[in-house]
């Protein structure tokens, strides 16, 4: 591949952040209320190889021209009609697990060097999906599949993947990759905002057309677009809401984030404003969780660090809106299936249809109607 790619991927290798050490997460568009801004870290990366199918946890990952290398890379599609399916309609898609066997050589990053997919799901034998070379990718059939009635390129992984993924889950499926051909911009029709980075603002040298065009939107068969975020104060936000009415509280896993941060116990850093939204209202800084911060973040950097120690070396990624919410946060990932509206005495179920209608109370938007938002989705900023 001769792109953008082949310049930049020697470096935007990122890992988790602790104390300090690894991958420090600056959170550099925070200019709040009191002038100060915060420090992050990140606490969990993640790759969702197959859409809609269990989470590969990472110490490091590589960023590629989609987002981070296999995430979402593979999606499962009804076999007549190449139509995508996700747990929203077969819950039970939750529980196939999918991990990594690794070539032999250098390996970068815990999504590099990457040689096969390894599914495991209760009852099933594991089967393991071969990650072809382009020689290989040429012999594969390629067909049109459907995501979110979007049109792409996918090539097909086989009769074995298919029987395995249709035994399993009761339905006639097939298991579709990335084609050599795949395209899928996100476009910035589908963004929710845009936010210029710092030097943009103040040099005033290039116009918006020119800042945009340096956006990476292309995207693998994510919902919406490559990078999706969420902290840990907004879980705990809406696990307080929960506990508040005598609900159980949910995990981090219900909103299927790429990258997870926590605030640091590190200093403050001071950093340079920008947001391009003078007229926006940020919080006042607080000591105190503030849930759903990375809402006003617009710019964000990950720092390369070694202790004190901070590499010139980062990954800019530029925020492109709010990620909207549906049932599939309702799906408990332990079982595979949805909370039932009521428990075995045949009283009612408190965690019925939670937290998705939780979120619906408070975190609603006019643009979104009745979709709540949780979690903020970035893209790849090379500019």
């Amino acid at each position: 591949m001769s792109s953008w790619w082949e310049e930049y991927k020697t470096f935007f290798s990122v890992s988790l952040g602790a104390l300090g050490l690894g991958l420090i997460f600056l959170a550099r568009s925070l200019e709040l209320n009191t002038k100060k801004d915060s420090r992050y870290l990140v606490k969990s990366l993640v790759v969702y190889p197959i859409k809609s199918c269990g989470a590969v946890n990472l110490q490091t990952a590589v960023v590629g021209p989609h987002g981070f290398l296999l995430d979402r890379h593979w999606v499962v599609v009804r076999e007549d009609e190449a139509t995508f399916i996700t747990q929203r309609e077969l819950p039970q898609m939750a529980l196939i697990q999918v991990s990594f066997e690794y070539g032999p050589g250098e390996r970068k990053a815990d999504n590099d060097n990457v040689v096969a997919l390894v599914l495991n799901a209760p009852g099933k034998e594991p089967l393991k999906i071969y990650i072809g070379n382009s020689e290989d990718e040429d012999e594969r059939p390629q067909r049109t599949i459907s995501v979110w009635k979007v049109p792409l390129s996918g090539r097909d992984e086989g009769d074995a993947a298919a029987e395995w993924l249709s035994d399993y889950l009761g339905k006639r499926v097939r298991l579709y990759g990335m084609a050599a051909d795949y395209e899928r911009n996100m476009g910035w029709e589908n963004a929710e905002k845009f936010i210029a980075p710092t030097k943009f603002e103040q040099e005033g040298s290039l116009s918006q057309e020119q800042v945009r065009s340096g956006i990476i939107l292309d995207a693998s068969f994510v919902d919406d677009h490559p990078f999706l975020l969420l902290s840990t104060d907004s879980v705990e936000d809406v696990n307080n809401h929960l506990r508040a009415q005598g609900k159980s509280p949910i995990g981090p896993d219900r909103f299927r984030a790429n990258i997870i941060v926590e605030p640091s116990p590190l200093p403050l850093i001071k950093y340079r404003r920008t947001f391009a939204n003078p007229t926006a209202s940020y919080p006042g800084y607080s000591t105190q969780p503030r849930g759903f911060i990375e809402d006003s973040w617009g710019h964000i950097t990950f720092v390369p660090a070694v202790g004190p120690k901070v590499t010139k070396k980062s990954v800019d990624l530029i925020s492109v809106g709010k990620k909207t919410r549906c049932r599939l946060t309702t799906v408990i990932p332990e079982t595979g299936e949805y909370p039932p509206r009521l428990l075995a005495d045949g009283s009612e179920n408190p965690d019925f249809n939670e937290p998705l209608a939780m979120l619906r109370k408070y975190r609603t938007f006019e643009k979104f109607g009745p979709s709540p938002a949780c979690g903020q989705t970035f893209a790849f900023d090379r500019t």
